[in-house]
């Protein structure tokens, strides 16, 4: 495995350390592609553990095309936000550099939608919501039970060093409630516990509200379309890529469509054309590329399950929808799905601990901090950043061309 070895990223690198850094090299970026840029601003008033700044911004960049919309967007889960913002910043210094243009397609990018996250290498907000669960309008059609069988194992009053124990107690509880069953509860969420793991919140998150008031807007006012191009009634096409870090083979991107459609949109983005071909060279889906598509009744995948409040599925809706819409989340694997719910539980165990002990939150060079970042941003990784990379931006330019024909 090729590492950098600890140098930070040069100015002409797209990767990031900082959220701050992720950030200029996005806006930096934008103004040489000759995009848009506009800021979404938020109160998301301090918490006990994270008593930072309560004014976060959400920045994006639009490049105006004619009636067909990408929706580009980075950061939903926090940390992860790094592996998007590199993928947005190469695509639009692409843009530059070979002086692009799009026809029919406007290119939405949405940068940092949980900048606290990002900025503190967290992947909730700093009420402990998880944004990717909390894009609803209804908050009490869920039933939690099967949560609460998992509640004392996924949330311990401190940090457990012993990972021995740990892996004991997840192969118990996989033995007797089933390892499907132990997926669900992880992954749906939970209302009930809200210093717990993976809850959805009981009301729309700030960063939430914030974007889904800017897409409504949008839709009743300029849009994103050339403004010689009238407003259309309803989009023709519509594609959403929202990139994701965590599980699944490191190195290597699964494309996941929540769809009962034995046939969706999303396999017409990602399948090989004669018109891929003639955007980008080796511009098609290739043999080692995973797709799921996860059935509302499907138990049986790897990387995810069935959800409710996703960010991909919910934000073209918000715009007014489209005749077509494809709605793609980009997950770049890391490690194997236990290590990362041990980094999870070990990060909110530790605010636990600080909070009943009235400490301060270490900093991010404390080993359990330091650890949820190395899961979700293995930074020193060069193969791992040069796989994203290739496949993030491929992956923009596959909906370009669905978009573009």
């Amino acid at each position: 495995m090729a590492t950098d070895e600890g140098t930070a990223p040069s100015a002409d690198s797209p990767w990031s350390r900082t959220y701050e850094e992720a950030r200029t090299k996005f806006r930096e970026a934008a103004m040489a592609a000759g995009a848009e840029l506009e800021t979404i601003a938020y109160d998301e008033a301090s918490s006990e553990s994270w008593p930072g700044p309560s004014n976060e911004v959400i920045d994006v960049a639009t490049l105006r095309g004619e009636g067909r919309l990408l929706l580009h967007s980075s950061g939903v889960h926090g940390v992860e936000g790094y592996a998007g913002s590199a993928i947005q910043v190469a695509f639009l210094r692409s843009f530059a550099e070979k002086k692009t243009k799009t026809n029919r397609c406007s290119i939405v990018l949405i940068h940092g939608v949980n900048a606290s996250g990002m900025r503190e290498s967290r992947r909730w907000s700093k009420n402990n919501v998880d944004l990717n669960r909390n894009y609803r309008d209804d908050f009490k059609d869920d039933d939690d039970s099967l949560y609460d069988a998992f509640h004392d194992f996924l949330n311990p009053p401190r940090p457990e060093f012993s990972k021995i124990l740990f892996y004991a107690q997840a192969f118990y509880m996989q033995c007797v409630h089933g390892a499907q069953r132990a997926k669900e509860a992880v992954v749906k969420g939970q209302a009930k516990y809200p210093d717990g793991l993976f809850f959805r919140g009981t009301r729309l998150e700030p960063a939430l509200a914030a974007v889904d008031g800017y897409l409504k807007k949008k839709k009743k006012h300029t849009l994103f379309f050339r403004q010689s191009t009238p407003p259309p009634p309803l989009l023709e096409r519509a594609v959403h890529v929202d990139v994701h870090t965590g599980l699944g083979p490191r190195g290597r991107h699964t494309l996941i469509v929540q769809s009962d459609d034995p046939n969706p949109p999303e396999l017409d983005v990602v399948r090989p054309t004669a018109a891929d071909d003639d955007f980008e060279e080796g511009n098609d889906f290739e043999e080692g590329d995973l797709l799921e598509i996860i059935r509302t009744t499907d138990t049986k995948k790897s990387v995810s399950y069935h959800i409710k409040g996703g960010f991909a599925e919910a934000a073209i809706p918000a715009f007014g929808g489209a005749a077509v819409e494809a709605k793609l989340v980009q997950e770049f694997g890391t490690e194997r799905a236990i290590p990362v719910l041990c980094a999870l539980r070990d990060e909110l165990a530790l605010l636990r601990q600080c909070r009943r002990d009235r400490t301060p939150v270490p900093d991010p060079s404390h080993p359990i901090r330091a650890r949820l970042r190395e899961v979700f941003y293995p930074e020193h990784d060069l193969s791992w950043k040069a796989s994203v990379l290739h496949q993030g931006l491929r992956l923009i330019h596959k909906a370009i061309a669905f978009l573009e024909r």
